[in-house]
Order: structure tokens, then C-alpha cells, then sequence
């Protein structure tokens, strides 16, 4: 809050996009010259960009005229890009003083994508780090995958994660 309130964090828009062709949305990143920026791959079906205002708008209109749906989210602050680096700076003496341990399971990122080291140091940082970084979640279910897991539970109040891993091993037992 410290963050917004000092002007640290861009508004804009987060627009989820689906299909998500990860090529289209890799090009449309990269001309982010006027800040569109994959926050989120969700799944095939959906991936989540963040840009400002005139960057999505033109961004949808061209994602529309390929087919893609699009629908825009009613959060505006730039999660998961790296414009949200000051919420991170904010957080980093919260982050400092918290405890974290050695984990009993192995443990993945949605920042790397891959299992990490069992380092509380290294998790720490990753856990900071994860606010200013996009959530690859649909490469993090595939090296899960990779590494044999085959069961995948969701504990909350929706069923989106659920349907993200369907959509990504829907080919796989």
C-alpha cells in the first residue's frame, strides 16, 4: 500500500487472453516499448498480459482480429511484471524477518519454473522475487510432470488452478 500510495506502482490493465498462443503473446511482449508484459501463463487457454491503458486496448484489438477472447480483470496494478520491483523493495524487511525452513517435499517455482534448492535462503528469495516476476505456471505444471507427478490438488475456494492443469496435461494420464 506504502508502495501505490507513493506513486511506485503503475496502474494499468491485466487482460486475460485465450486462446494463448505463447508466440503471439511473446511478440506482443516484445515490443512492450509502451509496456505490455506477460504477467501470467496460466495454461494453453489463457495467459494473463499487464500494460497500460493504450497498450492493452491496441493489443486486444489485434489479438481479437486473430480470434483470441479476451477479457479484461478488475485489478490494475502491474503483479508479476517487472514494474511491480518496488512492492518488492517494500516487502524485502518483511521477507527478511520471516522464518523459513528447510522443506520436508520437494519444492517448484512459478518463477523458474523447476524445482528449487531446498536452501531457505534460496526459497526466500524466490518467494520475494515472485511478485516482480511472471507466473509461468503451465511450464511449472509440465516440469512437475517431467518429474513424475501425476496428482495435483487444489486447496481454495475456486477450481481455476484445476482447470489450468487439465488444460495442460489434457493429452497426458
Amino acid at each position: 500500500e506504502r508502495a501505490q500510495a507513493g506513486g511506485l506502482v503503475p496502474e494499468g490493465v491485466l487482460l486475460a487472453v485465450g486462446p494463448a498462443d505463447p508466440q503471439v503473446i511473446a511478440a506482443l511482449a516484445n515490443r512492450a516499448e509502451d509496456y505490455v508484459f506477460l504477467a501470467m501463463d496460466n495454461c494453453p487457454h489463457q495467459a494473463v498480459l499487464w500494460g497500460t491503458s493504450e497498450a492493452i486496448a491496441q493489443a486486444e484489438q489485434q489479438l481479437r482480429r486473430q480470434g483470441t477472447v479476451c477479457q479484461k480483470l478488475p485489478f490494475s496494478r502491474a503483479y508479476h511484471t517487472p514494474l511491480f520491483a518496488p512492492v518488492c523493495d517494500e516487502l524485502e524487511a518483511f521477507y527478511a524477518n520471516a522464518t523459513f525452513t528447510k522443506p520436508e517435499i520437494p519444492l517448484s517455482s512459478c518463477v523458474t519454473a523447476a524445482r528449487v534448492s531446498d536452501d531457505p535462503e534460496t526459497i526466500r528469495h524466490l518467494a520475494l522475487e515472485h511478485w516482480a516476476s511472471p507466473v509461468r505456471f503451465r511450464e511449472t505444471v509440465e516440469s512437475l510432470y517431467a518429474d513424475g507427478a501425476r496428482i495435483f490438488v487444489e486447496v481454495g475456494p475456486a477450481a481455476n488452478l484445476t482447470a489450468f492443469v487439465t488444460d495442460i496435461l489434457r493429452t497426458k494420464d
